[in-house]
């Protein structure tokens, strides 16, 4: 009987460790499933620019050579400044179920884009009548979500007949609203 007893007690014990570990288990794969995680509103809470021209950081390029008025070269300046993201704090994101994407703030609002996530790295936002942007994802938590676009273009900037290489990169940082 001892014996009957031991065994029922070992299979009961094995029995509740697979079941909490299975648990545990897909407790873990919906907490890092990028198709659950993404869902929410979310805000910025840091962007990092780089613009370079020809391989030239753009802040290191004058001013004239770009053809920018003062006031324009303010603004590209502040846009590219460390901590110019809170010029952007009061927007938010909001990834909804089914791939659909809203952008707000005070001054506009859309709610009619789309989004797709493919291979859980990569995010593209369609917007209509305009080219898809894809998002590499570097990071995605269930409270924060880094991402990084770059862009290139063949642009002749300086009216020479030679095309520059403007090359754009963005990595943002989303923290998650609660």
């Amino acid at each position: 009987m001892k014996n009957h007893f031991t065994k029922y007690l070992g299979i009961l014990f094995i029995s509740a460790l697979s079941l909490t570990l299975s648990c545990k288990k897909d407790a873990e794969q919906v907490e890092t499933d990028p198709t659950t995680l993404i869902i929410g509103e979310w805000s910025i809470s840091n962007y990092e620019p780089n613009i370079t021209i020809n391989g030239v950081n753009l802040e290191a390029i004058p001013p004239q050579l770009l053809g920018l008025s003062e006031i324009e070269n303010q603004l590209l300046t502040l846009f590219l400044s460390p901590g110019s993201s809170s010029l952007l704090e009061e927007i938010t994101i909001e990834f909804k179920s089914g791939g659909m994407l809203g952008i707000k703030s005070e001054e506009f609002s859309e709610n009619n884009l789309n989004y797709e996530l493919i291979n859980e790295n990569q995010l593209v936002i369609a917007i209509e009548d305009q080219e898809d942007i894809i998002l590499e994802i570097i990071e995605l938590t269930s409270t924060n979500m880094e991402i990084l676009t770059r862009q290139q273009l063949l642009i002749d900037l300086t009216e020479n007949g030679q095309n520059e290489v403007l090359e754009a990169t963005l990595r943002i940082v989303l923290t998650k609203k609660n």
